[in-house]
């Protein structure tokens, strides 16, 4: 099982998250996400690796987006495969990546 977790940096609700995370919980599973040092994806990687499972980041170019959404990086994560899209935040990013994976086929569940 390959989880995808993309969110806002500023989410702070792990109750939320693990309880997510639980949901689609299996102990060979792959936590996807990206590299953000805070909020939902920082969250969901500690989360992940507490309880023993594997944690594979997919590092942001800020440089290359100078604060814009780019779509390329997500569009990746989806083509490496996931078996579920897990998003946490109204914002633009996550939104983008719950878009694309609705189009994609992959069960997405979003919290806000």
């Amino acid at each position: 099982m390959r989880v995808l977790v993309a969110g806002s940096r500023f989410w702070t609700d792990e109750q939320t998250l693990t309880e997510a995370l639980a949901l689609v919980y299996e102990p060979d599973g792959v936590l996807v996400t990206g590299a953000c040092p805070e909020g939902a994806e920082e969250l969901a990687a500690l989360q992940r690796r507490s309880w023993g499972g594997q944690v594979e980041r997919w590092e942001f170019d800020w440089d290359q987006a100078a604060g814009t959404i780019v779509p390329g990086r997500h569009w990746r994560m989806l083509e490496a495969g996931a078996d579920v899209c897990l998003t946490f935040g109204g914002l633009t990013g996550p939104q983008s990546l719950e878009a694309m994976s609705r189009a994609a086929g992959v069960p997405t569940y979003g919290w806000t």
